[in-house]
């Protein structure tokens, strides 16, 4: 889906049991050069450049990844991705590296779901998702980013954690997008708070929402529910209430 000039909101759909999972993957057009916010599950890939290529764009030329956070739905094909285009930029917040590179362990994948999530895949991925697991050198991520840092002109990240320690929301100044990643989740067109219940920390993730009041958004991208139009300051406002 075309959202601006440059911004495309791509549906990944994955079965998750009886029902189906639609995470919503950000792309932007920076003058031919293609960045992707979050990667979905493992072994998405594929699906990843065909939504890419309905886009009328190729995914030949994406150069850079951003990652939101740690959780293994934006992280998930991230090696795959990696090993088809060895030059790409990864960008993630400092304090989620770790987890990343196999340091610490993810905070919310159990060793027997990690394990369970691995055996799912076909013979040839799983010793790259399982690397990502394990403590990675050279890391996945090439370079970190901190609050207020601009990794394209007008894309600013905040540091947004509470979901996550290092987890980031990005505003795109020109659009007046948020790319929330998951510190706000949305149904049906509505907006809502971070789900509590992987949320560790709620109230820092409540103080993560009052920073974004500070920027003017019409629009917000969530990864879980998908666009929001409107006056999205009153709406966190409201959610905060």
């Amino acid at each position: 889906m075309k959202l601006t000039e440059t911004m495309h909101v791509l549906k990944l759909s994955i079965p998750n049991g009886t029902d189906t999972m639609v995470l919503h993957l950000t792309l932007i057009n920076n003058n031919g050069r293609l960045i992707l916010f979050d990667t979905g599950m493992p072994g998405y890939e594929e699906e990843i450049y065909e939504l890419i290529r309905n886009e009328n764009l190729n995914p030949d030329h994406l150069e850079t990844i951003i990652l939101t956070h740690q959780d293994i739905d934006h992280i998930g094909s991230l090696p795959e991705i990696l090993h088809d285009h060895p030059d790409l930029r990864v960008l993630m917040h400092s304090a989620d590296k770790p987890y990343v590179d196999g340091a610490e362990p993810l905070i919310k994948l159990s060793s027997n779901a990690k394990a369970n999530l691995i055996d799912t895949l076909p013979e040839a991925k799983r010793d790259r998702v399982g690397h990502m697991f394990d403590k990675t050198e050279p890391s996945l991520i090439s370079e970190t980013v901190e609050e207020k840092d601009t990794p394209i002109e007008g894309l600013t990240v905040l540091h947004t954690p509470g979901h996550t320690p290092g987890h980031i929301s990005l505003y795109h100044e020109n659009s007046h997008t948020l790319i929330a990643g998951d510190a706000l989740t949305a149904k049906d067109g509505e907006l809502f708070g971070p789900r509590a219940e992987v949320t560790p920390d709620m109230e820092q993730a409540r103080r993560s929402l009052e920073k974004l009041l500070g920027f003017d958004m019409t629009t917000v991208i969530c990864y879980h529910g998908g666009v929001v139009h409107g006056d999205i300051n009153h709406k966190i406002s409201e959610i905060l209430s």
